[in-house]
């Protein structure tokens, strides 16, 4: 991005630092750098406008964005680019299934795509079973077997239902307690039909604007969803060509 330093002075600056012209880094990337950062500033002062200019940027030298939005910031400039803009209703639900996205081939990216999914994905359904104070230890480590059996069995077919089923079929009283706690996400409950079938997005587009807004009401159901699609982009980032440069911006969602 062409900027203005403090002094007034032209500057260029890039969240990758060096690493999307490294015949101008004399100093190489570190093997430890990352690329994080976080934009901050009172509310009116342009951060979402900022957000845009860098997203402009990124796409301008042929890399991939993906927006988690939460109030529409973004919709008119992704709806004129012609990217992807997905829009969560309760009214309307898409599903959303974790598992359809998941490959099952055997080779190097889809093993570390998988290997990925079924290391993080317990830490979602414990958000999913007990959003306010977190599951116990004990139920923790169950909540991994749970997906390790479902996947082993059914694999990019399975659905939150599945886990839920494992789980109450089991002995143990606190396996059946976490089946209960997740039927809210299962076929039969409110939020069901957001992870049930095949998932209902697309996210093959240069630039991607994931809406959040209609779940205000639902905070328990909006956390859920906003990791579920960090696990969806995080599958077609590793899935995709490594070449290009990907981001991911999180605008207050």
């Amino acid at each position: 991005m062409l900027l203005a330093g403090r002094r007034g002075q032209i500057m260029y600056w890039s969240p990758f630092g060096g690493a999307l012209l490294p015949a101008l880094n004399k100093h190489g990337v570190a093997p430890n750098e990352n690329f994080n950062l976080c934009i901050a500033g009172v509310p009116g002062s342009g951060k979402s406008v900022f957000m845009q200019e860098l997203m402009l940027s990124v796409l301008g030298v042929g890399g991939k964005v993906f927006v988690l939005d939460y109030g529409r910031s973004f919709k008119r400039t992704c709806l004129i680019l012609g990217g992807s803009y997905i829009e969560f209703d309760m009214k309307n639900p898409v599903s959303i299934n974790p598992f359809s996205e998941v490959s099952e081939d055997d080779s190097a990216k889809s093993i570390e795509a998988r290997s990925d999914f079924l290391s993080n994905f317990p830490s979602i359904l414990a958000t999913m079973a007990a959003p306010q104070y977190g599951t116990s230890d004990l139920q923790q480590p169950m909540l991994q077997r749970a997906l390790i059996s479902v996947w082993q069995k059914k694999g990019s077919k399975a659905e939150i239902t599945d886990i839920a089923d494992w789980l109450s079929n089991r002995e143990e009283s606190y396996a059946k307690e976490l089946g209960n706690m997740l039927f809210p996400f299962t076929k039969d409950g409110q939020h069901g039909r957001f992870f049930s079938g095949k998932a209902q997005l697309s996210l093959n587009s240069d630039i991607v604007v994931i809406e959040t807004d209609h779940l205000r009401s639902v905070p328990e159901l909006l956390a859920v969803i906003v990791q579920i699609m960090i696990v969806h982009i995080n599958q077609t980032m590793v899935k995709g060509d490594r070449s290009r440069p990907f981001l991911i911006m999180i605008d207050e969602a």
